[in-house]
């Protein structure tokens, strides 16, 4: 109603809204309306997934506090050059993505390396955002990340689900190379 029309009119206007601060205001007065059963809302939350998010984020900037980062990027630039870098972080990237989380745990690790790789190695951080996206959701069907997971849970009982997983993973493991190539092609050496 209303209420939706005027969130559109605040978003659709190109000013800056932050979603999580707005949704915590929210919350708090329809938790004071007591608009609904705050213990099922709480016991419905994914908590786990909000841990292991917020976890990340605190186990990077330490890994950051402690020059893990500045190590990945110096490691990263000796195997790698302005054309290769491309396709060397989206193989990496899609390895590490076949059994971790693209979104939850790849993402949020690679892309602050961005800066520190244009600055030893050159290249364009459109490029290398988009290779580090590419290579990490690329192999998302791979058992061990969570949609493969959800493919071989939600698979029917006649199903071999050992066939499935082995198929999966050779799948997955076999996009991070397909990934690798096109990032190598399309951004390092036609330079798009």
């Amino acid at each position: 109603g209303l209420f939706s029309k005027t969130m559109l009119e605040i978003i659709g206007s190109g000013k800056a809204v932050n979603v999580g601060a707005i949704a915590f205001l929210l919350s708090t007065v329809l938790l004071i309306c007591n608009a609904g059963d705050s213990k099922a809302a709480v016991k419905s939350m994914p908590w786990s997934v909000i841990i292991m998010v917020g976890g990340m984020g605190i186990l990077i900037e330490v890994m950051d506090k402690a020059g893990g980062l500045n190590a990945l990027v110096g490691l990263i630039s000796t195997v790698s050059n302005s054309v290769t870098i491309n396709g060397v972080l989206a193989l990496i990237t899609g390895i590490i993505s076949a059994y971790s989380s693209s979104s939850g745990v790849v993402m949020p690790m690679f892309l602050p390396l961005v800066p520190g790789l244009i600055e030893q190695v050159g290249g364009n951080a459109v490029s290398m955002i988009s290779s580090i996206n590419v290579g990490s959701h690329m192999v998302d069907t791979s058992p061990l990340s969570l949609f493969g997971a959800i493919c071989i849970a939600c698979a029917a009982d006649h199903e071999d689900k050992g066939k499935l997983f082995r198929n999966l993973l050779i799948w997955g493991f076999s996009m991070s190379v397909v990934g690798a190539l096109l990032c190598y092609l399309f951004f390092g050496v036609l330079g798009l």
